[in-house]
């Protein structure tokens, strides 16, 4: 998987690829530097990454959407939101059916336009808990 909006390196592919192909893991998380965030997106992804310990998702980047995970895996998910959610949903339904998850470090890279909004999205992410 990869955003559409220019802020992931696809050369960068191979690497996330590498664990799921030696057996380690079935999904793997591109983590981004924090120090590279603006204030605002880093303090969503904390909170919602420190959320996510409760339901065992224990990945420092959890709204990255740079990610590949086995297709036998993705089987299993069953994902019911839509919008910027589904990402941390995929984590906790993929902890849920007992999935391997690893992390992999990539570039970030800035000065492009996302579309995320912090605090709507966050805020999406706390209903889709509590539903």
């Amino acid at each position: 998987m990869l955003d559409s909006d220019g802020q992931h390196n696809p050369e960068e592919i191979p690497n996330l690829l590498s664990p799921i192909l030696e057996g380690r893991t079935h999904l793997t998380v591109g983590a981004r530097d924090f120090d590279r965030m603006t204030l605002p997106r880093k303090a969503s992804n904390l909170l919602t990454a420190r959320l996510q310990t409760r339901f065992g998702v224990k990945l420092p980047d959890v709204q990255c959407g740079f990610r590949a995970i086995r297709a036998d895996a993705l089987q299993h998910i069953q994902l019911r939101q839509d919008g910027y959610p589904w990402a941390c949903e995929m984590l906790i339904e993929a902890k849920k059916q007992g999935l391997k998850m690893e992390p992999v470090p990539i570039e970030t890279i800035r000065g492009l336009k996302s579309e995320i909004k912090p605090l709507r999205d966050t805020l999406e992410f706390l209903y889709m808990l509590l539903t």
